[in-house]
């Protein structure tokens, strides 16, 4: 298969490149430096990409376990090198990481966390202040979370302690930090529950703060980080918008008047957003949707949210009949 950038940004040209895959690519994730790729494919083989001169070539192809096929993937922070779980067609959710074999590092899936009866949903690292901690949200309603002990030996993972969001679907989640306060979750089923969770050291139990009271199924939701502000900033997709909400700092005990403000709404039309990400100073949202459509929404000086760039991709209509089993992506910016 061939990846293809071929347009400009800020006149630098993306370049292309061959991820020598066989099959469907499930999933392509770039570590948190920007300097790693990993993709998963149907023909059990995790590739591996280097990022040199604004160039990417591959540098080394795991080849999985029997029936390990991966179709989600996730980086763990890079403060305990670099480490990645995979969820795979069996709802199962593996580590894979780099170990030193045959006088070389090397990938290697190293353990298997958990394996769940119900489908799993969403696998996110915590933020690396917490230590290695794995979320894996099922299709049941439970988030389920897992630590592993010694970060410097991530094939030994253990149960930390489990939210149990609701009787259906949990769609979504993601972490949240706030100085010299507990550690927080925010989770979205499809009952269009929207909840803020604390953690409570004493009982290792999550306790319910508030309702964010969102009204139509979430498809995705991102916690900012919170750098610079004295407020929290939550980015949520919806069967027919993107919302920006603002909340307060949290404080102790003073849960119910809290100050929440949606800031930004904007309707998709026949676009709905399935992905949502922060950059690393929260502020500026990526957004994807099921056109293949990647939207760039960024703040004002007045606080005022708009889109300030867009990113569609469109089939390659120039490819040769020798090609036809290379599927070929291109972009195309816009402001």
């Amino acid at each position: 298969m061939l990846l293809r950038t071929n347009e400009t940004i800020e006149n630098k040209t993306l370049n292309n490149f061959l991820t020598s895959h066989q099959y469907l690519i499930h999933d392509l994730q770039i570590d948190p430096t920007g300097t790693i790729l990993v993709s998963s494919s149907s023909d059990n083989c995790l590739k591996f990409y280097s990022n040199k001169d604004s160039t990417w070539k591959e540098t080394f192809t795991l080849e999985l376990e029997e029936n390990t096929n991966i179709w989600k993937l996730a980086w763990s922070p890079s403060t305990f090198g670099y480490v990645i779980a995979g969820v795979t067609f069996q709802n199962e959710v593996v580590i894979i990481s780099q170990a030193f074999e045959n006088k070389k590092m090397q990938w290697k899936q190293q353990t298997t966390v958990c394996s769940l009866p119900d489908s799993i949903q969403k696998i996110s690292f915590s933020p690396d202040e917490l230590g290695l901690v794995l979320g894996v949200a099922d299709s049941s309603g439970i988030l389920h979370i897992y630590h592993a002990e010694d970060p410097s030996q991530p094939n030994i993972w253990k149960k930390h302690s489990e939210i149990i969001v609701a009787n259906t679907c949990l769609r979504a989640f993601d972490w949240g930090l706030q100085p010299n306060y507990p550690v927080m979750i925010i989770t979205a089923a499809i009952n269009r529950s929207v909840k803020i969770w604390k953690f409570c050291e004493e009982g290792l139990k999550w306790e319910s703060i508030f309702n964010l009271g969102i009204e139509l199924e979430v498809y995705d939701i991102v916690w900012s980080n919170f750098v610079g502000r004295d407020f929290h900033l939550i980015a949520i997709s919806t069967e027919e918008a993107l919302e920006i909400w603002k909340i307060e700092k949290l404080k102790n005990n003073a849960y119910q008047n809290i100050e929440k403000e949606r800031i930004a709404y904007f309707t998709q039309i026949n676009d709905s957003i399935w992905k949502l990400g922060w950059n690393e100073t929260g502020n500026v949202l990526a957004s994807t949707s099921n056109k293949g459509i990647v939207k760039l929404w960024k703040a004002n000086l007045l606080g005022n949210w708009s889109c300030i760039s867009t990113i569609t991709g469109n089939e390659d209509e120039d490819n040769d009949d020798d090609d036809e089993d290379e599927d070929e992506l291109e972009f195309e910016i816009g402001n």
